[in-house]
């Protein structure tokens, strides 16, 4: 029942208990239904209803052994019964179904100032005796175009079903002018839109001016693996693969997180979808991961960062790195600058082994460990038990070596 499962924005996860306890998080297709894919294996499945930020089990439904049945149906706070599930949605386009016509291959089709429009009929030149049809005289039941005015690139237009379009079971594509239609492409049937095919791309025409070599695809224009039906829904960029820029892909994001792809840190605690899940090992949805009532964010946990050294003058060392336990992120918290050539009196040191660095963290710590890779065969004559580290504190004047 919906009263179980839309409350309080909650989400809902599924267990497989087959052989483990192996969890996946799921995704809401409306108010009342749930879904995610797992293994032909998965048999014994539990479901729970957890809060938003997961760290609260709500309610939870021992489905157990699902017997080649795919819908579990709720009937109550902590019991359900298992029935196969079949989508029964009318067989028509809907309103607010997405349609596209990718251009990208053929050109042509534009040339001769031609403007495109979308039609909601089987009907080609065919039934016109193969001539062009002439709008103010055509037959409305087989063509009434619509202008196609969302040209989302240079060489792909979206149209969104409406109110009006709902019902139809077949569309073409047509170029012309505002008086005449030219040529067709090959007909989108609601079966083939069904099976995910949601674009016509356009490849050429034939001596009569009809499509061929017309393909059906499923829109995915920057090629993430998620389409653009979901993008467009979910607010992410249909031509990036990282809409927010966090390292992940949407795709990534929206099927197996299920954090936002349009938001680098879609939990709020300070530290990035990428660094909590590829990085720190946290989950990007919870701000405390640990439930120690410290933020991911402030939590301190040993972290590394280093950056290679490349100086064709003095080449001993190749990589520095810092380690130490810090909270948040050390690639932004810590600065490591080469400034060979910029700070003259560090550059000019005699017996000078690589570059000097400059190391910057503008918040308290306990300790750090400094590391400096060197090439022990380019040392020359320093032994390397007279390696020493120099070091100067230029806030507070003050310089030492270890």
């Amino acid at each position: 029942p919906e009263k179980w499962i839309k409350n309080d924005n909650a989400q809902m996860q599924l267990i497989d208990n087959t052989n483990g306890h192996d969890c996946y998080n799921m995704t809401k297709i409306d108010d009342i239904i749930w879904s995610v894919s797992v293994p032909a294996t998965a048999y014994n499945i539990t479901f729970n209803r957890i809060s938003p930020d997961k760290s609260i089990q709500w309610n939870s439904w021992s489905a157990g052994g699902r017997d080649g049945n795919n819908a579990y149906y709720v009937d109550g706070s902590e019991y359900g019964h298992w029935e196969n599930y079949t989508d029964n949605k009318e067989n028509y386009f809907h309103a607010g179904d997405i349609i596209y016509l990718d251009l990208s291959e053929f050109k042509d089709w534009k040339n001769d100032g031609a403007i495109m429009y979308i039609n909601f009929s089987d009907a080609s030149k065919k039934e016109n005796a193969d001539k062009d049809i002439v709008l103010k005289n055509s037959d409305k039941e087989l063509y009434n175009p619509i202008l196609l005015k969302n040209q989302i690139t240079k060489d792909i237009f979206m149209y969104i079903v409406t109110n009006e379009d709902e019902g139809a079971v077949n569309l073409r594509f047509w170029r012309g002018n505002e008086t005449i239609l030219w040529n067709c492409s090959i007909c989108l049937s609601i079966e083939e839109y069904k099976k995910g095919n949601d674009c016509i791309k356009i490849n050429g025409w034939d001596e009569n001016s009809i499509l061929v070599k017309t393909g059906l695809t499923q829109a995915d224009s920057d090629g993430d693996g998620l389409s653009n039906v979901i993008e467009n829904k979910i607010g992410t960029n249909i031509y990036d693969i990282d809409s927010d820029g966090d390292g992940l892909d949407d795709a990534y994001e929206y099927y197996y997180l299920m954090t936002d792809p349009t938001k680098k840190d879609s939990d709020n605690n300070g530290i990035s979808d990428y660094y909590e899940d590829i990085e720190f090992g946290f989950d990007p949805m919870l701000p405390d991961t640990d439930y120690n009532g410290i933020l991911d964010g402030d939590e301190k946990r040993n972290q590394i960062k280093e950056i290679e050294i490349n100086n064709v003058e003095n080449t001993q060392v190749k990589k520095i790195s810092v380690e130490m336990k810090i909270g948040g992120n050390i690639e932004k918290k810590v600065e490591i600058k080469n400034v060979y050539g910029d700070d003259l009196l560090s550059s000019n040191i005699v017996g000078l082994i690589g570059v000097p660095v400059d190391i910057k963290l503008n918040e308290e710590f306990e300790e750090a460990t400094l590391t400096f890779y060197y090439d022990k065969n380019k040392l020359g004559n320093t032994k390397e038990s007279d390696l020493a580290v120099l070091w100067y504190d230029e806030e507070n004047c003050k310089s030492d070596r270890w």
